[in-house]
Order: C-alpha cells, then sequence, then structure tokens
C-alpha cells in the first residue's frame, strides 16, 4: 500500500550551525526557543527548505531511479527520485525531548560514528569561533588607544569579513581554514 504524496506531511529540512548536522521536521513542527542540538549542543539552527520535488528532463539517468534508503536519509530537501518526493527525509526526521533543565534537546537521527563527529566538529567550531572574537576585540581595543591617522581601517573590514565569512560557511574545514586565516592576519605586526 502506497501513500499518496498529498497524504505525507510536509517536511522541512534543517541544520545545526555549530554541527552542521542535517535533520527534518514535519510541518508546522518549528525548533523551540530553548532547542539545543543533541549532538553538539549548539543552539542555532538554520532553515534548508522544504522536501521539493525535481523533476528530471526526459532521458536523464536520474529520472525514476529507485527510491531507497539514500532517499529518506538524503542530507537536504531537493529530490530527484521516482518516489516524488514521498519518502525524502523521512529517516531523518528528528524527535524532541524536554529535559529537566528548561532545554529541549532535539535528537537527530545519526549513525553513532557521525553523531561523535558532530558533537567535536561542534566543540571545536564553538571554540575557534570564541577565539577569534576574541582576539578581534583585543585588537580593536588597541585600535580604540590609537589616533584615527593611525588605525588600520582596512585590516579592521578585512577582519569583520572574515568572521561574517566564517558564520555563514557550511562546511566545517572551510570555515576553520577562515578562522585560521583570521588569526594569522591578526597576529601580523605583533612583536614577540
Amino acid at each position: 500500500m502506497s501513500t499518496s504524496p498529498s497524504a505525507m506531511p510536509e517536511r522541512t529540512y534543517w541544520r545545526c550551525n555549530h554541527c552542521l548536522l542535517p535533520f527534518v521536521l514535519l510541518n508546522p513542527q518549528e525548533i523551540p526557543a530553548d532547542g539545543t542540538c543533541g549532538c553538539c549542543g549548539g543552539q542555532s539552527f538554520e532553515t534548508m527548505g522544504k522536501v521539493q520535488v525535481i523533476k528530471q528532463k526526459p532521458g536523464n539517468l536520474a529520472h525514476g531511479c529507485k527510491c531507497n534508503e539514500s532517499c529518506a536519509k538524503a542530507q537536504g530537501p531537493r529530490c530527484t527520485c521516482a518516489c516524488g518526493g514521498v519518502h525524502h527525509g523521512t529517516g531523518m526526521v528528528a524527535r524532541f525531548q524536554h529535559d529537566t533543565e528548561s532545554c529541549t534537546r532535539i535528537l537527530i537521527p545519526a549513525a553513532p560514528k557521525t553523531q561523535l563527529r558532530a558533537k567535536d566538529r561542534g566543540i571545536e567550531w564553538r571554540e575557534a569561533l570564541q577565539a577569534a572574537q576574541d582576539g578581534f576585540k583585543t585588537w580593536m581595543a588597541g585600535q580604540s588607544t590609537l589616533s584615527v591617522n593611525d588605525r588600520d581601517f582596512n585590516k579592521q573590514l578585512r577582519l569583520e569579513n572574515m568572521l561574517y565569512l566564517a558564520q555563514k560557511a557550511r562546511q566545517h574545514w572551510p570555515r576553520m581554514q577562515i578562522l585560521q586565516d583570521l588569526e594569522q592576519l591578526l597576529n601580523q605586526g605583533r612583536t614577540k
């Protein structure tokens, strides 16, 4: 017995901004204000969009391909298989666990190894971002003691842009590389 697409609840993909692990919520579910990633403890999320069916051109090999676990556990909202989005993301639906500490853990369905990597990634990201922000604040404090003519406004803009780009990056290693480059830029001109 198959389920018609109209009988399936609409699904929206979300991602933790710390560990970058995607998950699905059934609409009209939203991330609770006290929501915390069950893998890494992150508290910042973004929507990736609702499940979308991407119609393939006739003759394309992806058109009419079998729907299998790769569709049910897809990492993003775009479905190109024969199910027409019916099964897309159904293996990625997160559950909420209300803890006694007045926070809601978002339990993301992932293999134990994936959860451990996500936890490590989330912790590494938070620590590196905090260090970069602290370094930038310290540098800015040093700039505020200089006269307007001696301040390095170009470097300030570059540092601010790097912080912005690192927070917008959606792959772990590129964002960590940006923070490493930011640290090198902060250390330029410092005496040892």
